[in-house]
């Protein structure tokens, strides 16, 4: 497992935008109307426009993101160790993803590629 990135919800992507280029001195590596991406030494910052919840889709949080080599063995051991997964591995437009919460609420995904 591996922590690539850190997902967050932004009401002003612009202001957003801005704030990473001037922290990491350095243009979005990607750039569409509601997401802006920065990569820094190999660890992702996504920032996602705020927008409404789409049924089906995990929660729009800010959350963490590990990539796992085997994410149906990942999750099975999580089961077996008492853990809830809130969004089961499923296929979604950026690839196959599971989510859980730690014992605080916040969100992690795992994901494979």
């Amino acid at each position: 497992m591996k922590a690539t990135g850190v997902t967050l919800f932004v009401e002003d992507l612009e202001a957003s935008t801005q704030f990473y280029v001037n922290l990491f001195e350095q243009q979005p590596i990607d750039k569409s109307e509601n997401t802006a991406l920065f990569e820094v030494d190999g660890f992702k910052t996504f920032l996602h426009r705020q927008m409404k919840h789409e049924a089906g889709m995990p929660a729009n949080e800010d959350h963490m993101e590990y990539k796992v080599s085997d994410l149906d063995e990942i999750v099975s051991g999580l089961i077996e160790k008492g853990m809830k997964i809130e969004n089961h591995p499923k296929e979604y437009y950026w690839g196959r993803s599971a989510f859980l919460r730690d014992i605080e609420g916040r969100l992690i995904e795992l994901y494979e590629k």
